[in-house]
């Protein structure tokens, strides 16, 4: 190689190697922009049928793709920076989806389905991290028209504007279809209690892993005595079959059938409690820390935001006593 770079120096006369490596330059930079430009039209976008079935469908009806103005923002819009050293970054990343294309990762609605929840939050994630930098290229605080605005918008857009705050902290949903959060909950809490109930022993206390119900002798149709929120500490007194008896409050004991959902630790069910309000809480803003509220505080703050979550009331409980167990009361 060195030796050929010597006979193009000393023979090639100079203008014409200059020529030569301008114009190599030229066809290597128009060469980059034609592929860049064509990989980053929706047409090429689509053009495998896991993106034009699902995420081009919801697209479609969004109001990125049909508005009172007319704006239509295509895929790369949103997708792909417009700076050069993030687009090749982008694009270098973006390889991963021709391979999970070849490996069929997401080839069936059923398929697509199990794997929205892990592809939006790479999606936000990615979006969090360069401060939703796309989403501005078109929408800047400056530009907004703060009186036409609603007064809760104009609040919260007021408060965003002061911090530069990515826009996905709370706007997600807007061009694809959220993932089906009640359903994949609902699936995580079926994994979760088929793991519980493992290695009850009378020397070892035991905790409610959610809503247990305490009877007065070990049978189903006894007295119902009390009925404990999760995360409590349950001493055992006595084992008969399928029951076990615990300390209650006042010098009473009870009985809790091992079908009730108890667990020899604690940690999985603060682990499962931290997944399930991470998670909900930051599909519409950014979650506050913990240490944000005191005990009663948090139960004000969630209830008021019931309406919104897609937890159910038993989730709902799980999260607000974890919750509650992390800061002062």
């Amino acid at each position: 190689m060195k030796r050929l770079w010597n006979w193009v120096w000393h023979v090639v006369p100079r203008p014409l190697l200059v020529g030569l490596v301008v114009g190599l330059c030229v066809v290597v930079v128009g060469g980059y922009h034609g592929f860049m430009d064509y990989t980053n039209r929706t047409e090429f976008c689509i053009s495998c049928h896991e993106m034009k079935d699902n995420s081009y469908a919801e697209y479609k009806d969004s109001i990125h793709f049909h508005n009172s103005s007319g704006v239509r923002a295509g895929c790369a819009d949103c997708h792909v920076p417009k700076e050069f050293v993030p687009k090749v970054v982008r694009k270098i990343f973006a390889a991963k989806d021709v391979w999970h294309t070849l490996l069929g990762t997401i080839d069936t609605p059923e398929k697509f389905e199990n794997h929205r929840l892990l592809m939006a939050q790479d999606v936000w994630t990615y979006m969090r991290e360069s401060g939703s930098r796309e989403c501005k290229t078109c929408h800047s605080y400056d530009a907004m028209h703060a009186v036409k605005q609603g007064p809760r918008a104009q609040r919260v857009m007021g408060v965003a504007a002061k911090t530069d705050q990515s826009c996905i902290d709370c706007h997600k949903g807007i061009a694809h279809k959220l993932p089906r959060f009640d359903e994949i909950y609902a699936g995580w809490m079926q994994a979760f209690h088929e793991g519980l109930n493992k290695d009850i022993k009378p020397s070892k206390p035991l905790f409610s892993a959610g809503n247990v119900v305490v009877h007065a002798d070990a049978d189903i149709e006894s007295d119902v005595l009390a009925n404990l929120p999760p995360l409590m500490k349950l001493d055992i007194k006595a084992q008969e079959k399928d029951w076990v008896q615990v300390d209650l409050p006042e010098q009473k004991t009870g009985w809790i059938s091992l079908a009730e959902p108890l667990s020899v630790e604690k940690q999985p069910i603060e682990e499962m409690a931290r997944k399930l309000w991470q998670t909900d809480c930051q599909i519409c803003h950014v979650r506050p820390k913990i240490d944000a509220f005191n005990a009663l505080q948090w139960e004000e703050h969630l209830k008021a935001m019931a309406k919104f979550t897609y937890l159910n009331a038993e989730q709902q409980q799980l999260v607000l006593r974890f919750l509650q167990s992390q800061v002062t009361p």
